[in-house]
Parts: structure tokens; C-alpha cells; sequence
């Protein structure tokens, strides 16, 4: 397991995360995410947006939005399993 990025921003109305990534991420990546409290979910991507284009890809070093089928708290760290 390996840390991929961590959630800047959480938007409670639409349930997007904004996420700076370090690492590539997929849509279908099974990942692991751990709150500051260490807390662990293990939420489906349900897509990833840069800009307001829906991809199925982003690069390490950008800024996405990503819509996961569960809650996740600002400041919480993904890793790719």
C-alpha cells in the first residue's frame, strides 16, 4: 500500500473531494483511505474530474475532483492497495 495523495477540500452539497495527488490514479484502483483519526474506508471511485472533464486517469502532481460513494473528511490521506 502506498500513499497516492490527500483530500484538500470536501464539498458536503455534492460529495467531491478535491485531492492533490503524488501518485497516478485510476478510476478502478482499489484504494484505502485513513482520516487523521486513522479511521479506514475503503470507498469506490465513482469518476475523477480535472477541470469539468470527467477522466478515467490523472498524473501525479495534479489537482482532481473525485466523487466517492462514501463520505470523506478533509485532510485524509488515500493509498492504492
Amino acid at each position: 500500500m502506498f500513499k497516492v495523495g490527500t483530500v484538500t477540500k470536501y464539498y458536503e452539497k455534492t460529495g467531491i473531494s478535491i485531492v492533490t495527488l503524488i501518485s497516478s490514479l485510476s478510476a478502478d484502483d482499489n484504494i484505502r483511505v485513513m482520516d487523521r483519526l486513522k479511521d479506514s474506508l475503503e470507498p469506490k471511485i465513482e469518476y475523477i474530474q480535472i477541470g469539468f472533464k470527467k477522466v478515467t486517469f490523472a498524473n501525479s502532481g495534479e489537482t482532481v475532483a473525485i466523487k466517492f460513494d462514501e463520505k470523506i473528511k478533509e485532510g485524509s490521506e488515500i493509498f492504492r492497495s
